[in-house]
């Protein structure tokens, strides 16, 4: 009997050891699996946070901030146009571009010079053009290579009459009257003659003096020729 008990005692304490195996087993088993089930969770986390927060420091340089685009500089602006007037001799008005400046007129360009095919008892006239200065004011370009001027001579100066002249008519049509305004030498290139509003006779002549291109028109108003010249280099009117 006391063998039998012995026999019982060791194969109660086997079998509790194999229990105690058992479950020594299953709690390391099921340790490993929640630790494998933390980690299969938070891997796919941090996925996440890496699609919705990229790094700055990968993205490309196109994507970097542009620097600022250089401030463009402003258009000149441009100058008005500028009205003159005198009314010594006589009353004139010329418009001129506002850039230009007005010149001294106290030495003239030459326009009129002797003649020796002169109508008869005309030697007094022809001192009176020599001796009288006709340009009352002169506008230029800053490089003196475009002018506008403006000159006023007494009409009888330019043909004796006894009664104040009051149109260009009197001096014949446009070419018989250009001896009279274009300085020899010069190559009309073109004439025209027009009529005003006002019914008043105006004349002009297109012509190249020396390296100068001349745009010249005359009026008569109350015994007084009125000339308005416009004159540039060749190159300057060419270009």
């Amino acid at each position: 009997a006391a063998c039998a008990s012995s026999d019982a005692v060791d194969g109660a304490e086997s079998r509790s050891a194999s229990r105690s195996a058992a479950t020594s087993r299953r709690g390391a088993l099921g340790g490993a699996l929640a630790s494998a089930l933390v980690a299969a969770t938070a891997r796919p986390s941090r996925a996440d946070d890496d699609v919705a927060t990229p790094d700055a420091s990968s993205a490309p340089e196109s994507e970097a901030e542009a620097p600022p685009a250089p401030t463009p500089t402003p258009a000149p602006t441009a100058v008005p146009p500028v009205r003159y007037k005198g009314s010594s001799p006589g009353n004139w008005s010329v418009v001129v571009p506002g850039e230009y400046r007005r010149m001294s007129t106290e030495k003239p360009r030459r326009i009129y010079e002797q003649r020796t095919d002169c109508e008869p008892n005309c030697r007094d006239l022809q001192a009176k053009r020599t001796e009288e200065t006709p340009l009352v004011a002169r506008f230029g370009s800053a490089d003196e290579r475009e002018d506008v001027s403006v000159s006023v001579r007494g009409a009888n100066t330019l043909k004796l009459t006894f009664l104040a002249m009051k149109d260009m008519a009197e001096f014949g049509d446009v070419d018989e009257a250009a001896p009279l305004f274009v300085p020899p030498g010069a190559t009309v290139l073109s004439s025209s003659s027009r009529v005003g509003e006002t019914g008043k006779g105006y004349y002009t002549w297109n012509f190249e003096f020396g390296s100068a291109r001349v745009l010249l028109t005359a009026a008569v108003e109350q015994g007084n020729c009125y000339l308005l010249g416009q004159t540039a280099s060749v190159e300057r009117w060419a270009g």
